[in-house]
């Protein structure tokens, strides 16, 4: 099995949904109010639905998103998991040309890498990305500063000759 240095983490961003569903929810009930008093022709019962319904969705897929978007920090490359879409891929960190976060340091944000291929590869809502990017930085530098490289099998059978 691969050596998983750390993962990286997503509770920031759950706890704050869970802080900020009373205003969510206050804001969902203002609007059905001003539809009900303010809009001729509109039945509030059809349109709360509908708002209700999508607000709950978009939440969920938010949580669901969170919890099973899994991106693990390995000795030698990122692994990228998401069962959703079926993504299961990993980001060498030789292949890795740059790392986006803030620049200050904050609860939770998005990290891009992006590859020497040109690919950018987004992570949303990571936990302490700039700390994020520091490990996977240290990640790096250990793998470059090895001074034995990966030795094909013809060789290390001239090696061993």
């Amino acid at each position: 099995m691969k050596e998983i240095i750390a993962k990286i983490g997503r509770k920031n961003h759950l706890n704050h949904l869970l802080n900020v569903m009373p205003l969510i929810t206050f804001v969902f009930g203002v609007q059905c109010y001003l539809i009900y008093k303010f809009a001729d022709g509109i039945q509030v019962g059809d349109y709360a639905i509908l708002l209700g319904a999508t607000l709950a969705f978009f939440v969920s897929a938010l949580v669901y998103y969170d919890n099973n978007h899994h991106v693990f920090i390995c000795k030698d490359h990122l692994h990228v998991y998401f069962p959703l879409t079926g993504k299961n891929y990993e980001i060498q960190y030789k292949n890795i040309e740059e790392i986006i976060t803030p620049e200050e340091e904050c609860n939770f944000s998005s990290i891009i890498i992006r590859t020497k291929e040109h690919d950018n590869h987004v992570f949303y809502f990571v936990d302490y990305p700039v700390s994020t990017k520091v490990l996977i930085e240290e990640q790096i530098k250990k793998l470059d500063s090895c001074p034995f490289e990966e030795t094909t099998e013809e060789q290390d059978s001239d090696l061993a000759a």
